[in-house]
């Protein structure tokens, strides 16, 4: 019998030696596999934590603390609430002015985007400038409008109550005729520099009503252009001056006394550019239709 045919016939007649010796050889290996690994990321990783100390859990806020974050944090939800009148008084709690929207999104630098945005400007009790326009972008550092632009359908108005009354309002607006009215499709405003300013096309019709010899006479002024700029008084938040510097559409001049109409007085555009500068230049505390009116008149005299 050769000596391959006495090795198999060993291993037939002892077989769990053979299977002892081979879990035992893998058992050896893992163990100095598992002795290698540990040994070799021991010596390459150092402990990240070293004299670890316990830290001190810091104490909860007193109440007065509390009610103090809670205030700020309440004053920058008032500024974004949508829909809600956000209203802002000088230092001698005098309503200054106050704004809303449909919405309201926050952007870096008390920036914040507007759509349906309504701002009312007082100046005491007997005039207000409003603005309204379907988008906007403005700035708010002190909750109160302090710059912006403003897009779409733009209307501003400006209100005077009649000497010794309150403007009055009924919901949104207020009750009285606005003395003048300002359509365009888009405006910038800047209540630091007491500005307001159109650079494209605009539509501007204003009223005026005084007292001739006993007889309640009333002017109106309507006509189209382009490049308005308006000066407002940032204590009294009266227009001091007006500016159009194009006008693309004739002026037109109507006047109504005693219960009758008088005839219009149409001017063509170039004589409406002309007159509308000089009334600005006229230093007159208000630009109102009869001081544009005047003004018209005497710059079309004087062409010859």
């Amino acid at each position: 019998m050769s000596g391959r045919t006495h090795q198999a016939s060993f291993i037939a007649a002892h077989p769990g030696v053979f299977v002892g010796l081979a879990a035992g050889a893998a058992a050896a290996l893992l163990a100095a596999a598992l002795f290698w690994e540990g040994d070799s990321a021991g010596r390459r990783r150092p402990k990240r934590i070293v004299d670890a100390v316990d830290v001190v859990s810091p104490a909860p806020l007193s109440e007065e603390e509390t009610k103090r974050t809670s205030t700020s944090l309440d004053q920058e939800r008032v500024a974004l609430e949508a829909g809600a009148w956000v209203q802002v008084a000088d230092e001698q709690g005098r309503l200054q002015q106050r704004y809303r929207a449909q919405r309201i999104d926050p952007e870096p630098d008390r920036w914040v985007r507007m759509e349906r945005p309504h701002a009312v400007m007082y100046s005491g009790e007997d005039r207000v400038i409003t603005m309204q326009a379907d988008r906007g972008r403005a700035r708010i550092p002190k909750r109160a409008l302090q710059a912006g632009r403003l897009e779409g359908n733009v209307e501003i108005r400006a209100y005077r109550a009649p000497e010794g009354e309150k403007i009055r309002f009924d919901g949104d607006e207020p009750t009285i005729e606005p003395m003048m009215v300002i359509l365009a499709e888009e405006a910038q405003f800047d209540e630091v520099l007491g500005e307001i300013r159109c650079d494209h096309a605009v539509e501007l019709t204003a009223h005026q009503e005084q007292r001739r010899d006993g007889v309640l006479e009333r002017t109106t002024i309507a006509f189209k252009g382009e490049g308005l700029s308006i000066s407002v008084d940032s204590e009294q938040r009266t227009i001091e001056r007006l500016v159009v510097e194009r006008a693309v559409d004739p002026i037109v001049i109507s006047r109504e006394g005693g219960g009758e109409l008088m005839p219009e007085v149409v001017l063509d555009g170039a004589t409406a550019a002309e007159g509308a500068a000089t009334g600005a230049a006229a230093g007159t505390s208000e630009p109102t239709a009869a001081n544009s009116a005047e003004a018209t008149n005497a710059a079309t005299a004087a062409r010859p």
